[in-house]
């Protein structure tokens, strides 16, 4: 099987609503590498919402950073560092070009 259209972009899904999981699903299944970072909390999984939660991270990898842990929050900033340190690959107008590219190279 070939690469997928955005194989080797890494996305960082930090909101929670369900607009932003439904497009952190749509770039995952374009094979982008989608890291979830979830509210810890004690309690937080026990709602309604959480059925529509599980359904929208599947396939994405999660972390729930500790407010008061260093060592999470210092691993979130590396995360976002090395997600931001590379614009030009993060782009949009990025996204869409390897989009359209792989989408011409299957028909």
């Amino acid at each position: 099987m070939g690469e997928a259209a955005l194989e080797g972009i890494i996305v960082v899904e930090l909101g929670t609503r369900v607009g932003v999981g439904v497009c952190g699903s749509l770039l995952r299944q374009l094979g982008a590498t989608v890291v979830l970072v979830e509210r810890s909390g004690p309690g937080l999984n026990q709602n309604r919402k959480a059925l529509n939660r599980r359904q929208l991270s599947a396939g994405k990898l999660s972390f729930a950073p500790q407010p008061d842990s260093t060592a999470d929050l210092e691993m979130l900033q590396r995360l976002l560092s090395e997600v931001l340190d590379d614009p030009a690959r993060n782009t949009r107008e990025h996204l869409l070009h390897r989009v359209r590219e792989y989408a011409g190279s299957r028909v």
